[in-house]
C-alpha cells in the first residue's frame, strides 16, 4: 500500500484506482451532506435571528403630548412617509391595551397617516378623507395624548377615501366604533383636539 501525497486525500491509502475513487466519492458525499445539514441549521438560525431583529427594530415612538404640536394640521403623506406608518403600527401595537387608534402627529410627525384597530387587526391609512357620513350622535372619548375624556359629535356611518400601504387609492365604508375611531384620528390630522 502506498500513501497518495499529492492529493487532498493524502491520508487515504492507495489500494487501487477503483477503491480510491469510491473512498473519495464517499468522502465527498459525506462532506456535501454535512455542509447541507450545517447550511440548513445556519439558515434556520438566520431566520430566527431575522425574526428577533425585526421585533427588536420595531420602532415604538414616544407619545406627543404637546397641544401646540397636536393642534397643527398635517401635510399630505407620500411614499417616502411609509416608515412613519410602520412606526405608528408598531406604537399602536405597543399600546394595544389602552389605545385603539393613532395619528402620525401623536408620535411627532405632521403627516396625514392614521392607524386603527378594525376588529382585531390593525389598519393603516394614508391621506384619509371622509367623503360622506350619516347618523350623528354624541360620544365620550379619551386620547392617549390628552388626559381625561371629552364629548364629541360623531357619525355612525362614514365613507372614507384613502391610500393603503401600497399607495393604492381605496374607498371604504365604516360603521359603529371603527367609524368613531377613524373620525377621531382624522380630527388629529386636521389639528382638531377633542
Amino acid at each position: 500500500l502506498l500513501v497518495i501525497k499529492s492529493s487532498k486525500y493524502a491520508l487515504l491509502p492507495r489500494m487501487n484506482a477503483t477503491a480510491s475513487t469510491i473512498c473519495a466519492s464517499r468522502l465527498s458525499s459525506s462532506r456535501t451532506l454535512y455542509q447541507e445539514s450545517v447550511g440548513k441549521r445556519a439558515l434556520s438560525h438566520q431566520t430566527a435571528k431575522a425574526r428577533h431583529v425585526e421585533r427588536f427594530l420595531a420602532m415604538i415612538r414616544p407619545i406627543m403630548r404637546n397641544e401646540l404640536v397636536l393642534q397643527r394640521a398635517s401635510a399630505p403623506a407620500t411614499e417616502a412617509d411609509l416608515p412613519i406608518a410602520q412606526d405608528l403600527l408598531d406604537t399602536l401595537e405597543a399600546h394595544r391595551h389602552s389605545c385603539v387608534g393613532m395619528a402620525a402627529n401623536m408620535i411627532g410627525e405632521l403627516k396625514r397617516i392614521i392607524v386603527f384597530d378594525d376588529g382585531g387587526s390593525h389598519v393603516a391609512m394614508l391621506n384619509p378623507e371622509i367623503i360622506s357620513c350619516a347618523g350623528t350622535y354624541e360620544a365620550e372619548e379619551g386620547c392617549l395624548s390628552l388626559s381625561g375624556t371629552r364629548s364629541a359629535t360623531r357619525y355612525r356611518t362614514i365613507k372614507v377615501s384613502y391610500q393603503d400601504l401600497a399607495m393604492k387609492p381605496r374607498v371604504k365604508t365604516f360603521t359603529g366604533f371603527t367609524a368613531q375611531i377613524i373620525q377621531h384620528e382624522i380630527d388629529h390630522c386636521n389639528g382638531v383636539l377633542i
